[in-house]
């Protein structure tokens, strides 16, 4: 190559071939070689195309261009796909007639690296399109967010900092009845005041608006800061809604609750009067008639006793369901939190009713998981009322067979408790409507039955109250199950099944009854203490047990299966309904057995079992009981004015052992404790002269300085929650809503005794 041709090149870093017509490489660069597809070929006396292949199948144009046919030609933007940077290049083909004193019939071709030219027009033809796209989607935008300024059902309008209007939409047009010309660039004062800027965005304003009619309307705007990145414009958007209607009628809603609560409190207070009014003479009606039964009287008159309490005791159930009902619809109900005895609960429930289902001669289950922990935190109270009503109702609509309770964990809610019984049953239709307040079955069952149908509407309450469930499932002829999941904590470590677990492991009971209910559950509780269980539903499968097998440590038998000679030298527990004839038979004919009271309490079962194993080990292994202590007699103060309930309580209280001293009011309280001094006050609240809340507070303010306190019960006929309350507040210690029952006020005193 000539010695000019690369000094003309280099500058430019350019490089060369020079190739024959038969497309050999004649002579090249020294750096011609980093343009080549494949730079290992590219030698001299090597086919020029075997490098450069973009030469391929362009022969003829090359030959034509050596022979002067074509001058030249260029190809440009030749891409490298095998460098590891990019690499672009530009071609300059030349044939020899146009250089007559540089080569002789060679051709020429020319390699210019344009990457820098080619990348930067790619990048250029990126943006544009880039940018192309970006006006696009900004017009589009801007279009749907004209559109979505147009279809806002709120009035929207965009003002500058300094007031002065932009934009508006059609709905700030039609509620301010400007058109848009006559509002853009207004000052904003046109339609509102300046408070409509507030301090700080974004904020909620109820501002006056004045419209173009000059009418005023009461608008709530909700204003925003627009932010953009041009200084100085940050304008405000205001989206407004017309308050007027709606202030109007939350207005007539507001005077509407008003008059609500001022209607339900004035039933709220009538109830608790007509109640307080009704308590009072039947505290007199159903403790004369308790004290009544307590003595010596024919059997016709005793018949007639029952009777009197059986309708006393309804009245009070119908009295306190109408309250309960009034109650939880005012909203007065809450459902309180404590710590309480599972079983204790379920079990007193079915002691309380055992005696009406043994009445009618139904057998009365309660089965309560072993594993299920024996404290839990929640409402005592309203889970007893949910249990007695579902119990009560099992028992009056059942003629013949059981009635269960079931109590078991619900793995998605807690616990759940359930009243099964073989009675009527409700049809699918009637269902539904179930627990509507006043709602029962169908007229022909609230006819035959009795009932105020509230029982069911006030379970369902309380149960929402709780945040549980409550339903029903039921076959009309089969019977039905009644059921309510409460969300109590099933996972404390106070359940006592792993503690007895092993408690009797390895010993033998033999349960021998009709029932396959009683069976079932006596062999789950035994089982869960280790005992080895046997099962017979009949004599003879008990003495096939016995003749075949080592004689069993204990035997549960029901009492007609009691009399079976090969028994005699066993420890015999004999299970008896409730009712005073069959208890005084067992004992009669099996006095060396023990008894146990159907319906079985756990704990019962396993102080019987205890028991009876205890007696039959040799005297000189046995280790004697602790003693029980005699009860406490108590000073009693009555504080009381009404004649009928004076003459119950001071009667039932001496019945109980305790000594009575009789107040008429409160002013008398307070003489006799100036000259004397009792362990308990059973305080009424309403007296004449001084009524027990100022007695109380005139007790506990002389107490106060002579640093002693004495317990005081109110006793009264008011029983809203609030009475409760009211009394503690007050300072008296504890509540006892009349009219009240031996039992009752023999717990209460149980309880203070202790203190």
């Amino acid at each position: 190559m000539n010695f000019l041709i690369k000094k003309l090149l280099e500058p430019k870093g350019m490089e060369y071939l020079s190739i024959t017509k038969d497309l050999m490489i004649e002579d090249m660069s020294y750096g011609v070689k980093r343009f080549a597809d494949l730079a290992d070929t590219v030698e001299i006396g090597q086919d020029c195309r075997l490098g450069y292949p973009e030469l391929i199948g362009m022969e003829n144009m090359l030959m034509q261009i050596l022979w002067g046919g074509s001058s030249s030609l260029e190809l440009k933007g030749i891409s490298r796909t095998n460098q590891k940077q990019p690499l672009y290049i530009d071609l300059y083909i030349l044939g020899g007639q146009e250089q007559p004193n540089l080569i002789n019939h060679n051709l020429l071709i020319f390699f210019e690296d344009v990457t820098d030219r080619m990348l930067l027009e790619q990048s250029l033809a990126q943006r544009s399109h880039e940018a192309a796209l970006l006006l696009s989607s900004l017009t589009a935008t801007k279009d749907y967010l004209q559109k979505i300024v147009t279809a806002i059902a709120d009035a929207l309008i965009v003002v500058t900092k300094s007031g002065a209007i932009k934009t508006i939409n059609p709905a700030a047009q039609e509620l301010f009845g400007y058109r848009e010309d006559e509002l853009i660039n207004q000052p904003i004062s046109l339609i509102t005041s300046s408070h409509i800027f507030p301090d700080t965005y974004p904020q909620t304003i109820e501002v006056n608006c004045q419209k173009k009619d000059t009418s005023i309307l009461t608008v709530a705007f909700s204003c925003s800061i627009i932010q953009t990145e041009v200084a100085g414009i940050d304008d405000l958007v205001y989206i407004g809604r017309d308050m007027t209607e709606q202030l109007q009628i939350q207005e007539n809603l507001n005077l509407a609750r008003t008059k609500a609560e001022e209607a339900s409190q004035t039933k709220s207070l009538f109830l608790a009067n007509m109640s307080h009014e009704i308590r009072t003479p039947m505290n007199g009606v159903l403790g004369l008639t308790e004290l009544l039964a307590g003595t010596t009287l024919e059997p016709v008159q005793r018949e007639f006793i029952e009777g009197i309490r059986t309708s006393g005791r309804n009245l009070l159930t119908i009295i306190n369901e109408i309250l309960d009902l009034s109650k939880l619809e005012a909203g007065q109900v809450q459902a309180e939190e404590y710590e309480f005895d599972l079983r204790n609960c379920v079990e007193d429930v079915v002691d309380l009713l055992a005696p009406l289902a043994h009445g009618k001669n139904l057998e009365l289950t309660c089965m309560i998981n072993p594993n299920l922990p024996i404290s839990i935190w929640g409402d005592r109270a309203k889970l007893g009322q949910i249990l007695t009503n579902f119990l009560s109702n099992a028992i009056k609509f059942t003629a013949v067979g059981e009635i269960i309770v079931l109590v078991e964990p619900d793995l998605e809610t807690g616990i759940n408790f359930s009243v099964i019984d073989q009675g009527i049953g409700i049809s699918a239709e009637t269902i539904n409507k179930l627990f509507t307040p006043f709602t029962q079955a169908d007229n022909s069952t609230t006819r035959k039955y009795g009932g105020t149908g509230l029982g069911l509407a006030i379970c369902k309450q309380l149960t929402q109250l709780m945040d549980g469930k409550i339903g029903v499932e039921s076959k009309v002829g089969e019977g039905s199950r009644f059921w309510v999941s409460l969300p109590y904590d099933t996972n404390h470590a106070d359940s006592d099944h792993q503690s007895q677990e092993f408690r009797f492991s390895g010993q033998t009971l033999l349960v021998v009854d009709s029932h396959t209910t009683t069976r079932w559950l006596v062999s789950t509780y035994a089982q869960s203490w280790g005992f080895n269980v046997a099962e017979a539903s009949n004599k003879e499968e008990a003495l096939d047990f016995l003749a075949t097998h080592p004689a069993p440590d204990l035997v549960i038998t029901e009492l007609a299966l009691a009399n079976i000679p090969e028994l005699n030298h066993l420890p015999v527990i004999i299970v008896t309904r409730t009712n005073p004839e069959d208890t005084q038979l067992a004992i009669a004919r099996n006095s060396d057995s023990y008894f146990l009271p159907k319906p079985l309490r756990l704990t019962r079962l396993l102080k019987s079992i205890e028991n009876a194993l205890y007696d039959h080990l040799p005297t000189q292994s046995r280790v004697n009981p602790p003693s029980t202590p005699s009860p406490k007699i108590l000073n009693i103060l009555l504080a009381e004015d009404n004649i009928i309930n004076q003459k119950v309580a001071s009667t039932l209280l001496k019945n109980l052992g305790h000594t009575v001293e009789i107040a008429d009011n409160g002013a008398e309280v307070l003489k006799l404790l100036s000259n004397n001094s009792y362990d308990i006050i059973l305080m009424d609240c309403q007296m004449p002269v001084l009524d027990g809340f100022a007695t109380t507070a005139q007790i506990r303010q002389q107490e106060a300085s002579a640093g002693m306190r004495t317990i005081i019960i109110a006793v009264t006929a008011n029983a809203m929650k609030e009475d409760k309350e009211q009394c503690l507040a007050s300072g008296m210690d504890d509540y006892l809503s009349k009219p009240f029952y031996k039992t009752e006020i023999e717990a209460m005193l149980k309880k203070w005794a202790k203190s």
